[in-house]
């Protein structure tokens, strides 16, 4: 990656050269994952406020909606969960006005991971919910998936056992669909979880038998 960051930072030097805001904001989105990707949260989290008055200062709403979501993720990665909602909150807000709903989307996934990280786990459940009905309707079902498995651990968190089974087996139902290969993460925690009758299911799935 770090050749991707030496090119980066050159357009990012260009952009700035050239007066490019926007360009430059998207950098520093491209920086913000790169770093976090890493474990370099705080730097990540640098990027994010940066790109954010970068989106401010030229009035772009839909990045700086963007940007604020990657601001409480950032936070979120970095242990600060009481800051990931105050900006989430304000990213799901400007994402509603402006009517981005696959933002507002990952917006309430962001918000889920907050409150779980909180301990709030029937908020973080009704975020989660929003979240993954959302993705349904705009047909992203990858994510739809990724949202139902983490909304499986936030039931199970709750000690909601039966729930946390049935997310888990709508999630492993379209990764296994989708040829993804999380759904043997999935797996794992279904055996984990244990019930009469999973084997069944694990097998009609894996067959595609009914």
């Amino acid at each position: 990656m770090s050749d991707a960051i030496g090119y980066l930072t050159d357009a990012q030097r260009l952009f700035q050269e050239t007066g490019d805001a926007a360009g430059e904001a998207r950098v520093h989105f491209d920086l913000c994952w790169i770093r976090a990707r890493q474990g370099d949260h705080r730097t990540s989290l640098a990027h994010a406020e940066r790109a954010f008055e970068l989106f401010f200062g030229i009035g772009h709403r839909s990045g700086q909606a963007r940007a604020l979501n990657n601001i409480a993720w950032g936070y979120h990665n970095h242990g600060d969960d009481e800051q990931a909602l105050a900006s989430g909150e304000r990213a799901l807000r400007l994402n509603q006005e402006i009517d981005d709903r696959y933002g507002e989307a990952d917006t309430w996934d962001t918000l889920g991971h907050a409150h779980s990280g909180l301990g709030h786990h029937e908020e973080s459940i009704a975020c989660y919910e929003r979240a993954a009905a959302l993705y349904r309707d705009l047909g992203h079902r990858c994510a739809e998936a990724e949202t139902i498995d983490r909304l499986g651990d936030a039931h199970h968190a709750e000690g909601a056992v039966q729930a946390a089974r049935e997310a888990w087996r709508r999630a492993m139902t379209v990764l296994l669909e989708l040829r993804h290969p999380d759904a043997d993460a999935v797996r794992a925690k279904l055996r984990s979880a244990g019930s009469r009758g999973h084997g069944d299911f694990l097998r009609s799935l894996i067959t595609g038998a009914h």
